[in-house]
């Protein structure tokens, strides 16, 4: 009999299905709720422009600038357009009374035009080496817009050499500006904040922040750099809230600094930026928070009512658009959309339904409307494909999950027309290993609040020699996350991994316990002799023996050691979780996948907030 071919999709839903809805960990009961509808980002006009800035002012209308694009150096560059950003003739202006139609005001400064009129603008004629390259560029870039004081001012750099700062003379958005001058000799991105008492400061790059002198020629006090609170890995906290346009604002008394920063969260270079919050403008400021994924360099400013927005222009690969303004809707929480407890104030986010990032998922739909997450899908030879994972829905505590659904239906369900069917096949308490009664005594997980132990976690479901096989976790009890707790001397746990199968080779059952497994989100495989494995990563191979139970196959330093990629790039050898290896019978090789945090984090939970969950995939190239 052909063997049925198993796609693990894990962490990452495809077209298929849009399994990121699911509830987070940490969110408490019930664990089930509607989904929004996905929302795709647009630009809202045509125009090339990188770090959009808008602000309201006081008459009710809003204005725009940003960095707008010039001539480039080299005509015959094709590339992204870098250098066009960097060299460019001054500021444009926009204007619009609701946020969709914008009117074009024209040129605010001209360098050539009004740069040689004014004594304080000498230094804008010059060329300097571009922060990339090194060609010779002139540009002012990274231009913002603010009302402060009753007058409208846009700060702005000169290629990253230094900041300065326009200030209208006639007290309105359309001007005439007039240029204060230099007034920092570092810095590639600058803003202002007024406060409530009238002061004003400038917020630059990373975080750094000074107050403003009164006739706003410049800081009345050196710059004092914003560190935000380290996690429990002190190593692995990031030492400033981001690396590029810090951004003040200033909700129900507490401080919001904003700043952008590249990092590798989803394996490829992203732009994305953070958010941290303190209840006076010097600090202390809490953890960061991801803000906007892929939304850069940004302002963020309130509309009607409560209604926040955050600007964004995709500078990134993955955004949905690049080097067009658009407008972030943004929502008010204290949940983290990667896993942080502990968080002390509300804070702003893009909503989960709202897509940035380029793809199809816009389009996708959930497979079910359980809330599941850590999804493992297997297409089976008979015409469905079955999935399983981690079941963190309040119609299954207490029990082992599965779903399926038509291989030929999926396209109907990926849009939402039908969902997949489910079938809950066996209860914890018939898991002849597990001591359910002091499960739940002891259930309350770790810090009494991670709340998992009711449900069937990191599930996987294989086809293997005619029957069906399941994995699964069951979180553990007080004190330890996975501790293998045991009251009665070894003979029955109240955690562990788990491994069941269908007595009748049907997703109906009935369903038998195995017993435990040596290790925790492992993957099961036929071996070259027949027999079927359990294997986590490199962590070694054991056998299922016909009475349940497992034989060591080899021990972790008598497996073949891994070949690494020789041109730099990662491979995640062992895998925060889920690692399993496979053979491709089409490409005649083995096929590594497995899942880890990427950004700026460790695998603490608390150190989560910047990074990405993610699926790595490699291939042995030698066929071995």
């Amino acid at each position: 009999m052909r063997k049925p071919v198993c796609f693990t999709m894990l962490i990452l839903a495809v077209a298929l299905a849009a399994v990121a809805f699911a509830p987070r960990a940490g969110a408490q009961a019930p664990r089930s709720r509607a989904v929004a509808e996905p929302v795709a980002i647009e630009p809202f006009m045509d125009t090339p422009m990188r770090n959009p800035s808008v602000c309201r002012g006081p008459d009710g209308f809003y204005w725009l600038t940003g960095m707008v694009g010039g001539e480039k150096t080299n005509p015959s560059d094709r590339s992204d357009g870098s250098d066009r950003f960097q060299n460019n003739d001054g500021v444009w202006l926009w204007k619009s009374p609701d946020l969709k139609d914008w009117k074009p005001l024209g040129q605010v400064w001209s360098i050539e035009r009004d740069a040689p009129r004014s004594p304080k603008s000498a230094w804008q004629l010059t060329r300097r080496p571009s922060r990339g390259d090194g060609r010779l560029v002139r540009g002012m870039t990274s231009p913002k817009i603010h009302c402060v004081k009753g007058a409208f001012y846009i700060p702005y750099s000169m290629n990253g050499w230094g900041c300065g700062l326009l200030k209208s003379a006639s007290g309105k958005a359309e001007g005439p500006y007039e240029d204060l001058g230099q007034i920092t000799p570092e810095g590639e991105s600058l803003s202002l904040f007024e406060d409530e008492d009238g002061a004003v400061y400038l917020a630059l790059d990373e975080g750094w922040i000074a107050k403003m002198k009164d006739d706003m020629s410049g800081p009345a006090e050196p710059p004092r750099l914003v560190i935000p609170r380290a996690g429990s890995d002190l190593g692995n906290s990031p030492f400033s809230v981001g690396r590029a346009g810090a951004f003040l604002c200033k909700r129900k008394g507490v401080y919001y600094l904003i700043s952008a920063e590249w990092t590798s969260r989803t394996g490829w270079p992203v732009y994305d930026n953070y958010v941290a919050s303190a209840k006076s403008i010097y600090g202390p400021y809490d953890c960061r928070h991801l803000m906007v994924a892929h939304g850069g360099e940004t302002t963020v400013f309130a509309a009607d009512g409560d209604q926040w927005y955050a600007t964004m222009s995709g500078r990134d690969t993955r955004a949905k658009f690049h080097d067009r303004p658009a407008l972030v809707p943004l929502v008010w929480g204290k949940e983290d959309l990667y896993f942080s407890r502990g968080v002390k104030d509300e804070f702003p986010s893009k909503p989960m339904h709202v897509i940035t990032e380029r793809g199809p998922w816009e389009i996708c739909r959930p497979l079910t409307d359980h809330a599941i997450r850590d999804i493992e899908i297997m297409i089976h030879t008979d015409g469905y494909a079955y999935y399983t994972g981690s079941a963190v829905d309040d119609r299954f505590t207490d029990q082992i999950a599965l779903w399926r659904f038509k291989i030929d239906d999926a396209a109907r369900i990926g849009r939402g027309q039908m969902q997949a069917e489910s079938r809950a096949v066996l209860h914890f308490k018939d898991l002849g290993w597990l001591d359910y009664e002091n499960r739940l005594k002891h259930g309350k997980g770790r810090n009494n609040s991670y709340g998992l132990t009711r449900y069937c976690m990191d599930g996987d479901v294989f086809f293997l020699k005619g029957t069906f096989y399941m994995t699964f976790n069951l979180y553990g009890t007080a004190p330890g996350l996975q501790q293998n707790r045991t009251l009665d001397g070894g003979k029955t746990f109240t955690a562990g991994s788990g491994l069941i199968r269908s007595q009748s080779g049907t997703w109906e059952g009935p369903w038998e316990s195995v017993g435990r497994v040596p290790y925790a989100h492992c993957a099961l495989r036929e071996d070259e002799q027949g027999r079927i494995v359990t294997q986590r990563g490199w962590k070694g191979v054991q056998a299922l023996q016909d009475d349940g139970t497992f034989e060591v196959v080899g021990k972790p330093e008598e497996l073949p050691k891994i070949q690494y990629p020789k041109d730099g790039t990662t491979f995640c050898d062992d895998g925060s979780a889920f690692a399993s290896v496979q053979y491709n019978g089409l490409f005649q090789n083995y096929q590594w996948l497995s899942t880890e945090w990427n950004g700026a984090a460790s695998l603490d939970i608390e150190q989560r907030p910047g990074s990405t969950y993610n699926v790595t995939f490699s291939f042995s190239e030698s066929g071995k």
